[in-house]
């Protein structure tokens, strides 16, 4: 995905020149907004979509849901691990911009 980001940034050049132009220093919060639109619009998904996705699916609630072969106690640890780095993920970008 970040490739598709890359990608949709380039292809848009002249549109953060004129966001820049227009709101100065305060330009950041709507070239991300701009940017992530179009990608979610472009590859169907944007940042956003993706860590929902990864949280959703590492739900520990989800857990029962496996098939009993695959409730070992190491499937469970992964879960637990993974979770807990994913959890502090941010899905509101900037939150401290007003």
């Amino acid at each position: 995905m970040e490739k598709s980001q890359i990608r949709v940034e380039n292809s848009i050049q002249d549109v953060k020149e004129m966001i820049i132009s227009r709101l100065g220093d305060q330009w950041k919060r709507e070239w991300v907004e701009e940017v992530q639109g179009l990608l979610e619009r472009d590859a169907g998904w944007g940042w956003k979509g993706f860590w929902e996705c990864v949280k959703r699916n590492l739900d520990v609630r989800l857990f029962v849901l496996l098939p009993p072969f695959s409730r070992h106690v190491t499937v469970w640890s992964f879960l637990l691990s993974a979770r807990s780095l994913v959890q502090p993920v941010n899905l509101t970008p900037f939150p401290s911009w007003p």
